[in-house]
């Protein structure tokens, strides 16, 4: 295989695969793409093999989906390419039809494969679905809450100590029993360790406490004999005054001492009753003494408390074991799994049924794992059982180390990865991990190699060597496993041929003084203006791009898109975001954690919760404010103004009637939204308990047009693909729960106030020409030409809490005393403490790295100087800049100008546009009035951004394709028919016959959706009495009684479609087989254009025939008019095409089956791949036409004049188009 003679020799050789290997590089030394050109070599028979590895034989386990996705893509496009290139056609052919079948995976996946098939090993359902995070918490919220109640209720003695001692739940921040049960509950299971064991270390801990304080209580009796001795001597003058402190304490003690000698716990604490002494000031001639007694006091005081915490801690375990049981018994009833039961039963049913352990081993010749230093230890231990030596797989009872009895193959894995890059512990990663394993390959039987790489492609050289420096500097001198060191071997040489004199880092500093929240806003304004800087045309920073030819070419200056801010966290991000609006700077948010604490999603949740109950005024007021009515303060004001106590909170009813009341206080503008509003809540009430969640939020924003007004605000695309996001959630939610409104809300109210990890929507502008803002933990494996890491002045500080669990230590609690009112800190729960703040440090210092490595061309850091003996990344900075000041460009923070449009500089000046202005003569001609528009476009500071995906429905299409002009009716005047009836003075659909007022009956539109809600919940392989019974419970359902006239005929009708020959059809198929109700959202795009049409429909019915061919039907309750059955038309075109490019036919067979008065009929096409094809330009096209008509102009272009005649006598728009 050619290897790039860039390459250093190691990875030449690497390729060879001539014993396991431990790849260890750097940020920038493309270690992943050595795996994805191994993986290659091994494929393509380029290794020491000496043939190609079926891709069914590897195994390449990548940290996330995307990863994996990209490494797939790779690989594939390597493949085309060598089928392009090779005369071997035949074998990488095959290799691309097998890369499908490639098991290139995250651990998750790959395990959840390996459980499928093997489901009776593990016990669990062959069909198990997977819980995601917030699914799998909320479940334990409910079995913890159960489970401390029945404690609670049984009034066990050690349930009613812990609540009361811890409380029953969390408030302000601070954690109480609940929370602490769960969390450790999480993380004792995702640590795959057996309760005996924890009984173990439980244990040891005991005999280790006992022994610490036999110890320090000879200690203290020690000292304080020989401080008697003293005392005696005349050592200590009795006219000082601690000389009476000391008489006092001698007294004391020997009223201890005189406590029994077996009984340790009890001379402890009289003994701790001394410790009160060491606080008044003792005479210089017993400094020392007084100081190791504070010592031995302290100590001993831990081991104390230690010894006396062995009845909650045993208590705490049997809850922490009941809670897990029912968790696990949950899952099991539901056939259910969550990610850790995804790895701990795969590493159960290796290490237990060697069978399994044979079959997996013999199957996967390569094990490979990328980002190795973000694993943890049941990862590890899956690696070891699927590389262990060929021949008889090892017995392993349950006390045996997997270490000391597998035996690794000497030629079977490659890991990857970077431990300086660990950042994951918060989820499970450890560090030490990827150590262990780098010095087991290196050990005599492993017979493996670690190979590192020094390279560095990313970055330029003076980011290269600040942090060769500068982490060298603070990454050093580490003692524990867990503490990183950056040694000489983890310097880097730059690659990139360039040649810049000067610092490419900078640090604007923030002056101390001020409050945190207004320190961070001067930073954001500072960093703010920094970049109104640097996308100048002259700026002072250089960027470059990449050539096709892997050159690299200067940009002319910088652009928005160039940069990227990292954060920590997001908690401030807001501050930040405010000032990039101030000054016009277009940003995006990479999936932030903010999507509930968006103002368009709280209006509607608001809504929503007010609709439930009418008794949330809180809501209310937040739906009357918002731009959904957009009711002044002054209007609410009188709205509330008087209402009497009783009637609070207000209901539909009450708000009616103070209406009327201060009607003549509001303006004409103001009573008109009140008036919108109570006709539109009137109509949701009739709707909420029939519709879903999605369609009532749907129903909202056709009424309101509260997207529409979104969209008109910054960054309004974005509020409206969080609406659409919204309304996608709902839809998921309601396929999982009842339904309910009642619980969707509650739901939604829940992830609002727990500031949920939801992500706002993905948009379009993440292509843009946008400063990207993201964590930077979302920033792994991306770089960027410039990065801003804001806030290095943060103070490294973590959480404290009563009760700990840790893997090497077990559990640990801070016990409560209540005579003093404190928690008292025990001998583990201290040396967890100390651990844990330990680790969080050494991690701070490569998230640092991570972070400082992800700019290519330059690096701005920010933060306030802090304050002395404050651990951060300011401080270790500053440190650094003492000694090698030549590193870092430094910028006060007021030394930064301010080009906003706000200061009289209007950025759009540095446009081109803006100086081709210059050249025009604006006259009154159409050509250089469009020329000047064109111009005034381009040089704009703030634009829209480009839409790069036009979303539209089947239904909509299909009406656009009939006739543009009732689409136009219909979708932008929301004229519906019934109105434009009675405009044009047809009262068919309003009056009887003899012209009387109807009586409310059933529309077709209400009669066509419970057709379609009793086919799609029916069972089509009950009886016919069943059927009835099921037909009658589903009407039930929809609230309509099952005994009326119009039911009673749906009912023949239905039973009608049953008996036919589809539904007897239907009935003899496995309900496997048959799909109902199926969403699908289509991306089609026409040649050469940039934009992609996203179609989205449901599919009513979707079966494969007898002869194979898929078949879509479409349920109609009336035949409906000629306009009617032309669209029908369309949308079964619509669906087939859908159906065919899903499942890759080229023919598709759609009904249309009409049901009414008791009979079915039907029509029928097939449809094939060369109509299909047509039908898809057809349908771009059409999606085109609407987007220009949308951007371009209003009804003039909208013009009736394209249909030189309606042949449709039916349609009641037919008057106004005057054809």
């Amino acid at each position: 295989m050619e290897v790039n003679s860039s390459y250093s020799a190691d990875r030449s050789a690497l390729f060879q695969f001539n014993e396991n290997i431990c790849l260890c590089a750097g940020a920038g030394s493309g270690k992943t793409s050595v795996l994805v050109e191994m993986y290659l070599a091994l494929i393509s028979g380029e290794s020491s093999f000496n043939k190609p590895i079926p891709l069914e034989q590897i195994v390449a386990i990548t940290f996330t989906e995307k990863a994996a996705a990209e490494m797939r893509r790779r690989v594939r496009e390597t493949i085309e390419q060598k089928l392009l290139e090779s005369g071997e056609r035949t074998s990488w052919v095959k290799r691309l039809r097998s890369l499908e079948r490639a098991h290139i995976k995250t651990i998750h996946g790959f395990c959840a494969g390996i459980l499928r098939e093997n489901p009776i090993e593990a016990a669990i359902d062959p069909a198990f679905t997977i819980l995601d995070d917030y699914e799998a918490s909320e479940i334990m919220e409910q079995i913890v809450h159960e489970v401390v109640m029945g404690g609670l209720d049984s009034k066990e003695p050690i349930v009613n100590k812990l609540v009361y001692d811890y409380g029953f739940s969390g408030y302000n921040r601070v954690s109480g029993f609940k929370d602490f049960l769960k969390r450790i509950c999480l993380e004792v299971y995702s640590s795959g360790l057996s309760w005996d064991k924890i009984d173990q270390m439980n244990e040891r801990n005991y005999y280790r406490a006992e022994e610490l304080l036999c110890s320090r209580i000879s200690s203290i009796e020690e000292d304080l004999e020989r401080l008697i001795r003293l005392s005696k001597q005349g050592a200590i003058k009795k006219s000082t005054k601690s000389y009476s402190y000391i008489e006092d304490l001698v007294r004391r003690y020997h009223m201890a001492a005189n406590t029994r000698e077996d009984k340790l716990i009890e001379r402890g604490g009289a003994l701790l009753a001394l410790e009160d002494y060491m606080k008044s000031p003792w005479p210089a001639v017993v400094k020392d003494l007084k100081k190791n007694l504070q010592e031995s006091f302290s100590e001993m005081k831990e081991a104390y408390y230690q010894l006396l915490s062995c009845e909650h801690l045993d208590g705490f375990q049997q809850m922490l074991k009941k809670v897990t049981q029912s968790y696990q018994d949950w899952k099991l009833d539901h056939g259910v799994l969550d990610f850790d039961d995804l790895q701990i039963k795969v590493r159960d049913i290796l290490k237990t049924s060697r069978k399994i352990r044979g079959e997996l081993k013999d199957r996967f010749k390569i094990i490979m794992l990328d980002e190795f230093q973000d694993t943890n230890g049941v990862q590890k231990e899956i690696v070891y059982y699927l590389c262990e030596s060929l021949g008889s797989e090892s017995f392993l009872s349950e006390q045996d180390s997997y270490q000391d009895i597998i035996k690794l193959h000497p030629r079977k894995l490659c890991i990857v990865g970077d431990p300086k890059q660990s950042i994951y512990r918060f989820r499970g990663a450890d560090v030490t991990v990827f150590l262990e394993m780098q010095s087991e390959l290196e050990g005599e039987e492993a017979k493996g190699k670690n190979v590192s790489f020094s390279e560095n492609f990313r970055s330029q050289k003076g980011i290269v060597e600040f942090s060769n420096h500068f982490f060298g500097f603070i990454m050093s001198g580490g003692k524990e496993r867990y503490e990183v060191n950056f040694n000489r071997d983890d310097h880097q040489e730059h690659q990139r041929k360039l040649q810049y004199g000067g610092p490419r880092v900078e640090l604007i500093k923030i002056k101390r003084g001020e409050s945190s929240e207004k320190k961070r806003k001067i930073e954001a304004s500072a960093i703010s203006r920094r970049i109104l800087e640097i996308v100048q045309p002259h700026s002072s920073v250089t960027v470059y791009e990449r050539g096709e030819n892997g050159g690299e070419k200067r940009k002319p200056h910088p652009d928005f898109s160039d940069i990227a801010v990292l954060f920590r966290r997001f908690t401030h991000i807001k501050l930040y975001e405010r000032e990039l609006r101030r000054r016009n700077i277009p940003y995006y948010v990479v999936k932030g954690r903010g999507f509930f604490g968006c103002q368009e999603i709280k209006d509607i949740i608001n809504f929503l919760k007010y609709l439930d109950g009418e008794n949330d005024e809180v809501a209310l007021v937040g739906i009357l404010r918002s731009p959904l009515f957009g009711i002044s303060d002054e209007a609410l004001y009188w709205l509330f103004k008087g209402v009497e106590k009783e009637k609070r909170p207000l209901c539909l009813e009450g708000i009616s009637e103070q209406f009327i009341k201060v009607k003549s206080e509001i303006n004409i503008e103001n009573i008109h939204k009140i008036e919108i509003f109570l006709d539109l809540f009137n109509q949701l009430r009739d709707k909420k308990d029939r519709f879903s969640g999605a369609e009532l939020i749907e129903y909202i924003l056709r009424m309101t047009h509260y997207d529409s007004i979104m969209l008109t605000t910054f960054q309004g695309e974005q509020k409206v693909a969080n609406i659409k996001k919204l309304i996608e959630l709902s839809r998921a939610f309601a396929k999982k729960t009842t339904g309910l409104l009642r619980d969707f809300t509650t739901y939604l109210s829940r992830l609002a106030e727990e500031d949920s990890m939801e992500p706002e929507a993905q948009t379009s502008l993440e292509d843009a020409n946008v400063v990207r803002l993201m964590t930077i933990h979302q920033a792994k494996g991306l770089e960027f030409p410039i990065v801003f890491l804001p806030d290095t002045g943060y103070s490294l500080k973590r959480e404290s809490n009563y009760i700990l669990f840790d893997e090497s230590k077990g559990l640990a609690l801070k016990l409560y005393q209540e005579v003093q009112g404190t928690y008292e800190s025990t001998m583990v729960h201290r040396e967890i403490t100390k651990m844990l703040d330990r680790k969080e440090y050494a991690e701070s210092k490569r998230l640092f790295y991570v972070a400082a490595t992800r700019a290519r061309d330059y690096l701005v850091l920010s933060g306030e100087r802090p304050k002395k003996n404050i651990e951060c990344w300011r401080a270790w900075l500053d440190q650094f800049l003492e000694l090698h000041p030549e590193w870092v460009r430094e910028v006060e923070e007021e030394d930064i100008n301010d080009l906003s449009p706000s200061n009289g500089k209007n950025l759009y000046q540095i446009y081109q546009g803006y100086q081709m202005i210059k050249k025009v003569e604006v006259g009154r001609s159409k050509e250089t009035e469009g020329l000047t528009q064109r111009i005034l476009q381009q040089s704009c500071f703030y634009r829209s951004f480009p839409v790069e995906e036009f979303y539209t429905t089947v239904t909509a299409l299909s009406e656009y394709m009939v006739c543009p002009q009732r689409f136009y009716y219909l979708q932008y005047l929301d004229l519906d028919e019934g109105i434009m009836s009675a405009l044009e003075g047809d009262g068919r659909r309003f009056l009887r016959e003899g012209g009387t007022e109807a009586i409310r009956t059933m529309s077709s539109m209400e009669k066509g959706n419970l057709v379609h809600f009793i086919l799609e919940h029916i069972n089509f392989h009950f009886d016919l009495d069943r059927k009835k019974k099921q037909i009658n419970d589903l009407v039930i359902n929809r609230g309509f009684l099952p005994e009326g006239k119009e039911v009673e005929e749906l009912r023949k009708d239905i039973l009608a479609f049953l008996s036919s020959d589809l539904g007897i059809a239907l009935s003899q198929i496995k309900e496997g087989h048959v799909f109902r109700e199926i969403p699908f959202m289509l991306r089609l795009q026409g040649n050469g254009s940039p934009h992609m049409v996203v179609l989205q429909g449901v599919i009513d019915l979707l079966f494969r025939d007898c002869e194979g061919v898929w078949t879509v039907v479409d349920y109609k309750y009336s035949v409906g008019r000629e306009i009617d059955r032309e669209r029908y038309r369309i949308q079964l075109m619509a669906y087939a095409l859908a159906v065919a490019k899903r499942m890759r036919e080229g023919k598709v067979r759609a009904l249309i089956k009409v049901i009414e008065k008791g009979e079915v009929t039907s029509q029928e096409w097939c449809f094939k791949e060369i109509t299909l094809k047509n039908f898809e330009k057809q349908i771009v096209s059409a999606t085109y036409e609407i987007v220009r008509k949308q951007v371009e102009g209003t009804s003039v272009l909208w013009d009736r004049s394209e249909r030189e005649e309606c042949s449709y006598l039916d349609c009641v728009y037919r008057k106004r188009c005057n054809t």
